[in-house]
Order: structure tokens, then sequence, then C-alpha cells
């Protein structure tokens, strides 16, 4: 271990993020609307595609309509997670959830992911 003070600093700050980090999916499905089931997805795609990949999630969720929506992971690794809320006591909802599947399914394959 370095003495160095930006050592420690950078160290501070790490921790720090990866604290905020391990708490997200409990904060975002603590508080999720009443009724809903946090779903949370687990993706890769090569690191060349992530920022591509991201940012077209992004897309799907505002095309689906799923507002509350956050995307977290192993950004390093082309790793990703994210999480949306959905209601299953409702057809439309249950139908929303399916056409937004097959989008994603289809984003994440087409930039040759898992």
């Amino acid at each position: 271990m370095s003495n160095h003070p930006q050592f420690h600093e950078g160290s501070k700050v790490r921790g720090d993020l990866w604290h905020i980090r391990k708490g997200l999916y409990a904060t975002v499905a603590g508080n999720r609307p009443s009724g809903t089931t946090a779903l949370l997805e687990d993706v890769a795609v090569p690191l060349p595609r992530l920022a591509e990949t991201c940012g077209s999630l992004v897309d799907l969720f505002t095309k689906h309509n799923y507002q509350e929506s956050v995307i977290f992971g192993h950004a390093k690794d082309g790793n990703i997670h994210f999480l949306l809320n959905e209601r299953f006591d409702d057809k439309l909802s249950l139908a929303r959830y399916s056409k937004f599947t097959d989008d994603m399914v289809e984003l994440v394959l087409g930039n040759g992911g898992t």
C-alpha cells in the first residue's frame, strides 16, 4: 500500500462508489410502485459494443415506457445488469414486457452478446 495521499483518496472514493453500487438493487427495488415486480436482467456484449448496447437499451426503455429503469454492472467486462418494474396482473403490462423482452434479446444478440 502506498502512503501517497491520492492513493488513499482514490481508495475511499472507490469504496464509497462500491457501497452505492452494492445497494442499488435494494434501493431501486424497494422503491418500486406497489403491485409491481422488480426484474433484474444480466447481459453481456463484446466491450466495443457496450456503449451502443447501453444507448439502445435506454431507447427500448423509452419505447416500452419503462421510466424507472436503471443500468449498472461490470462495464469493463462488457457485462451489465438492468432493472425494470412490471405488473404481471394485467394483460397489457404482460404484453408490454413480452415485446420489450423480444426487442432486448434481438438487441443483445445483434451486438454479439449473450
